[in-house]
């Protein structure tokens, strides 16, 4: 019964990914589509509504068929085998799922560059780039000190609680536990071992911080037909997504810090770890969605405006799709920007012709592995 509960969790995960991943042309921005800037007139069109549907559907019938195998695993060997070879599988199905996705993604967007090639020449004029001056003047996000203050207090005191009780902890600590809550991996007691967790909670304050940075900085994207409400709307899902950042950061720290003391403190099998789990994915997903819906791609979906403000009024933006490779890499060498908004999806994304951005991907793929390095 277990087994075939995991089993259902594990596909029901890899069909919520389809869901969530195929609604993206749906909450995006309507100036761009799949990674493609279009005209007033044409961006609510029956061509576009049908790429849109037709990237759900195959989306939704990629994950359902990756999903399927799940159902139909037996029960010949230990739950622990199983689970093993399930959590194997739903990593390779992802893998498969998103290159599947990609390849989609890039099939209709060649599609619709062809359509818009294809459209009578007034509707392709191209629109003034808007810059207000002043939209920085309010605060666009919670401010980043207190991500740090916030996250940090709650790395003390798992440092504190963790070297308070160092007397009491086993000369053997846990690090590794089966699906089924036995330990199989163990470590020495050691101010190097304690640490070890602590060391990765200060390295996902950095991760949250510079998330929290990049909606501060994103260059702004001002709507010029309604400058007012798109720069009210651009705001608005700023701060919703920096107050998000800030709050998951307390539950990421909060959980990794349960964890150092399940570890040190023997606690395994006196929580239900699992549902601990399960139910800090389901907040994050919750609140993800939420936002998505609420507010879409750079605060466009959100309604709390002048009702005088219709949704037809949205027009094309400026038309800088060389700029975008593939749809979703921003390259170009002459904008200052570093940080962006995506073209595709929601949040932001870099600048890949600074050199800026490089060395951040860089130190965020190269700290995670010196922690590694030096805790291990």
């Amino acid at each position: 019964m277990k087994m075939m509960l995991f089993n259902w969790f594990m596909a029901g995960l890899l069909v919520l990914i389809g869901v969530i991943n195929g609604m993206t042309p749906f909450y995006g921005r309507k100036t761009s589509q799949f990674g493609i800037s279009l005209p007033n007139g044409f961006q609510n069109s029956e061509k576009i509504r049908a790429l849109k549907f037709r990237f759900f559907i195959l989306n939704m019938v990629t994950a359902v068929l990756l999903a399927l195998p799940f159902l139909f695993i037996g029960n010949s060997f230990s739950y622990e085998i199983l689970a093993k070879w399930s959590a194997i599988y739903l990593m390779v199905s992802m893998v498969i799922y998103f290159l599947v996705s990609g390849l989609i993604f890039l099939k209709i967007r060649n599609q619709l560059k062809e359509y818009k090639k294809n459209l009578p020449r007034p509707a392709m004029i191209e629109e003034e780039i808007v810059v207000d001056t002043s939209y920085r003047n309010n605060p666009l996000v919670i401010p980043g000190s207190v991500i740090i203050i916030t996250n940090f207090l709650l790395i003390l005191i798992t440092v504190c609680i963790t070297f308070a009780n160092f007397d009491k902890i086993p000369p053997i600590i846990p690090t590794h536990w089966t699906v089924g809550n036995v330990a199989d991996g163990f470590a020495e007691k050691s101010v190097k071992s304690l640490l070890a967790l602590p060391a990765l909670q200060v390295v996902l304050m950095v991760v949250m911080y510079l998330s929290n940075y990049s909606f501060q900085k994103a260059k702004q994207q001002i709507n010029a037909s309604k400058i007012s409400v798109s720069i009210h709307q651009n705001q608005a899902f700023r701060f919703a997504w920096s107050v998000y950042l800030l709050l998951v950061s307390i539950l990421i720290q909060c959980l990794l810090m349960l964890i150092q003391f399940i570890s040190i403190f023997d606690l395994m099998d006196k929580l239900n770890v699992e549902f601990i789990i399960i139910g800090f994915v389901g907040l994050v997903i919750a609140g993800s969605l939420f936002l998505t819906v609420k507010y879409g791609q750079g605060g466009e979906r959100y309604r709390k405006l002048d009702p005088s403000q219709s949704e037809n009024q949205v027009v094309a933006t400026y038309d800088d799709d060389t700029h975008w490779k593939l749809g979703v890499f921003y390259f170009n060498p002459k904008d200052p920007a570093i940080w962006v908004e995506k073209r595709f999806g929601i949040g932001t994304s870099m600048n890949f012709a600074r050199g800026q951005s490089w060395g951040m991907m860089i130190g965020i793929i190269v700290l995670p592995l010196v922690v590694i390095f030096l805790f291990s």
